[in-house]
């Protein structure tokens, strides 16, 4: 690297970081229990699960993550663990359904299941619930059921809670981007998960034992 620096315009410096001894190392993540989750844990490396992973896939890769912590004699934390998600909120529940399927999140999903059932040594295998899941059944509908988390607010707010019940407590949600095929659409979708999914969690998260029961019974009350 020394031999590219042009210290005139600044180019090519990897700068000191303010924070000590450096900021959060986080590791991609989409095997349930690859080596390099295992690596990260030993490490004191934080992980980031794919978008893509059924609940189930997740909660295996937390429980590869903790034991290779524990025997390294580290207590993982649930600050140490990030899912991403690909969520979409609309006004009312069809709406929403109705637009993934054919907008960029949609087309997303689409893509990537393609691209792996054409080059991946296992092709879709990575994405099942289970391994019992035939490829035909590993498709978009199935994504639209399972995995992506798109409705109105009392329901993603209520998927979040089921997501979080089923995998436990984890440090950070990452929503993915897309791209803005219709930018009003996602404007709102942000604007609605900040100001109604956000709220609606956590507020079921801290006032009551049973945080899904909270929403369900706040949902029959309006």
């Amino acid at each position: 690297m020394k031999d590219h620096l042009h210290p005139k315009f600044g180019v090519g410096r990897l700068h000191k970081p303010f924070q000590q001894p450096h900021p959060p190392i986080y590791v991609p993540s989409i095997s349930r229990s690859s080596v390099g989750l295992q690596k990260a844990a030993e490490r004191g490396f934080r992980f980031i699960s794919h978008h893509m992973l059924h609940a189930d896939s997740l909660a295996e890769q937390w429980k590869t993550y903790t034991q290779a912590a524990a025997t390294a004699g580290r207590v993982a934390q649930p600050s140490d663990w990030a899912v991403s998600r690909n969520v979409f909120v609309a006004d009312s529940a069809d709406e929403a359904r109705r637009i993934v399927r054919t907008n960029s999140l949609g087309s997303c999903i689409q893509y990537i299941l393609d691209l792996t059932q054409a080059t991946a040594p296992n092709g879709v295998s990575m994405w099942k619930r289970d391994a019992s899941q035939r490829d035909t059944d590993c498709n978009l509908d199935y994504f639209l059921d399972e995995v992506i988390i798109a409705g109105d607010p009392d329901h993603v707010a209520l998927r979040l809670l089921q997501l979080r019940e089923r995998i436990g407590p984890f440090g950070s949600l990452v929503l993915v981007a897309h791209d803005w095929d219709d930018r009003q659409r996602w404007l709102r979708s942000l604007e609605l998960f900040a100001t109604e999914v956000v709220p609606r969690f956590n507020a079921a998260i801290c006032a009551c034992s049973d945080p899904i029961d909270r929403v369900k019974r706040a949902t029959l009350t309006r």
